[in-house]
């Protein structure tokens, strides 16, 4: 979906927010979030770290994740919040960061919340999503309400859209911050769903960059290795340039030879990196994906990439067996014989 995120300073009604929210071109729906300080209280008394709980309309797109396990919450109907001592408990959504910072529990497992650091509540997990980067956790609206005592009372707004134009979006955001703030109700922060594309998107390009410098590195490393073998081949093998000049082989001749040797030991170089690069790439993706996603990421073999490197190693390849190649050309039939 297409979005905007607003987050207000303090909780603010919710019949304000949406008033004041009206009439905007662009907007489809808005719907207004319950934003709580939430902490998992262990049966030995110990609290864990912070993380933030919302209380979600049923109407919500933004928040269905993709599940790493269990299930999105159910319903109002089904899920709704009833005191410690009932038999049943809220439903309560949470992502990886949540579930690293609640000692990691099992879906199904029932929970006690300490929640604004005042009221404790009980909750039964339900399910936990891959998305990482900020500990959040989710109960239906109705559930949240009677876990705070803040009825009627929202401090997010989300806001859908009308496509996916991320300039449009931020116009609109700014726009609703320019009415809360005149309407007394201060605004946190914004975010639209261009602008967190665009915020994962630069994380992970960071990462490929990084990736990519050091696989230039290699190549370079690898070019430098090359030149210095090919240069010591060349040498070692003088006496049999200096046959071959002396047999009527020209410098074209002699230089071609080195350059294809040299083009040779690069391509099997390519076919063993290709070969490598599979299982070290799966590895990779294990390690990462945990790392970031709770989850190893998705294994996929580029086709283009694999022919991209392979177009640079012939370009290395060449230019780093020219110097050999020509040393090879210009030395004459005597400096061959006389070489030890």
């Amino acid at each position: 979906p297409h979005y905007i995120i607003v987050d207000f300073a303090e909780p603010a009604s919710v019949e304000r927010i949406m008033q004041e929210a009206a009439g905007i071109d662009g907007i489809e729906r808005v719907e207004a979030w319950g934003v709580a300080d939430a902490r998992r209280v262990y049966d030995d008394g110990r609290v864990s770290g912070s993380f933030t709980l919302f209380g979600v309309p049923e109407s919500t797109e933004i928040a269905a994740f993709a599940n790493r396990a269990g299930r999105w919450l159910s319903s109002q109907r089904e899920s709704g919040f009833l005191p410690r001592d009932s038999a049943y408990t809220a439903e309560l959504y949470m992502n990886y960061e949540t579930e690293k910072l609640a000692g990691r529990p099992e879906v199904e497992s029932a929970l006690a919340l300490k929640i604004n650091s005042v009221q404790e509540v009980d909750a039964r997990l339900v399910g936990i999503s891959l998305r990482p980067f900020e500990a959040n956790a989710y109960m239906s609206y109705a559930a949240f309400e009677q876990a705070t005592g803040l009825h009627d009372q929202a401090g997010r707004l989300v806001v859908y859209m009308e496509g996916d134009d991320t300039a449009r979006q931020e116009a609109v955001s700014a726009q609703l911050v320019a009415r809360y703030e005149a309407a007394g109700m201060p605004v946190l922060r914004t975010e639209t769903a261009g602008g967190q594309r665009d915020g994962y998107r630069k994380q992970f390009d960071t990462l490929v960059v990084l990736l990519m410098s050091l696989a230039g590195l290699t190549a370079v490393v690898g070019g430098l290795g090359l030149a210095n073998t090919m240069a010591l081949n060349v040498l070692e093998r003088a006496r049999e340039i200096g046959v071959l000049r002396s047999m009527g082989a020209g410098r074209p001749l002699l230089r071609r030879l080195v350059l294809a040797e040299g083009l040779a030991v690069a391509l099997i170089s390519w076919v063993l990196a290709v070969l490598l690069a599979l299982p070290l790439t799966l590895a990779l993706d294990r390690v990462m994906g945990n790392s970031l996603l709770g989850n190893p990421l998705s294994f996929a073999f580029s086709v283009p990439a694999a022919l991209g490197w392979l177009a640079l190693i012939v370009v290395i390849g060449l230019v780093a067996c020219w110097l050999p190649a020509e040393g090879a050309a210009r030395m004459t039939i005597r400096e061959a014989l006389a070489y030890e």
